[in-house]
């Protein structure tokens, strides 16, 4: 729920941007807690290697698309 001052519960959607020291971080680590949140949809962006992978929750797929 919105409140006038935060968010109040998970976020319906995550979009990540890797770092560039350890982009296998956000996966590794950070796509299991975002999940674990219960959030719907998450989008793990590394610009280093063009690559995109998404993530939906109820469906519990995990894609990964190079652009």
């Amino acid at each position: 729920m919105l409140t006038p001052r935060f968010l109040d519960g998970p976020a319906d959607m995550v979009t990540e941007i890797a770092s560039e020291s350890d982009p296998r971080l956000d996966s590794r680590e950070k796509l299991p807690r975002y999940r674990q949140a219960g959030i719907e949809e998450i989008w793990l962006v590394n610009p280093s290697c063009s690559s995109v992978v998404t993530s939906f929750y109820e469906e519990q797929i995990t894609q990964a698309v190079n652009l």
